[in-house]
Parts: C-alpha cells; structure tokens; sequence
C-alpha cells in the first residue's frame, strides 16, 4: 500500500467526522498520526479550494 501524503492524511481523519460533530485541529493531527501537527491541518485544510467538499 503506498504511504499517502501528510496532506492526504488529515483529509482521509476529516472525511471520517460526522456531519454535525466537532474536531480541534489538534484532534485531526493526532488521528491523522501527526500528533503536534495542528497547525499543519491548518494549511492543508486552507489550501483546499473553496469549492471542495470532504
């Protein structure tokens, strides 16, 4: 299996939050494997296009 990206990571730990429910950033990169990482999901969820849906 090949090794997703940092990036790719965070967005698979963001898809997987039910609508209506409430994650920290510091949450996400935890989940994610990349504990001490929140403001990495800050930038990877900024970069996201504004027309993107998770």
């Amino acid at each position: 299996m090949p090794k997703l990206s940092k990036s790719a990571r965070i967005y698979a730990v963001v898809q997987q939050i039910p609508s209506g429910c409430v994650a920290t950033y510091g949450d996400i990169a935890k989940l994610a494997g990349l504990p001490r990482h929140a403001r990495l999901v800050g930038y990877a969820l900024h970069a996201l296009p504004a027309n993107t849906e998770l």
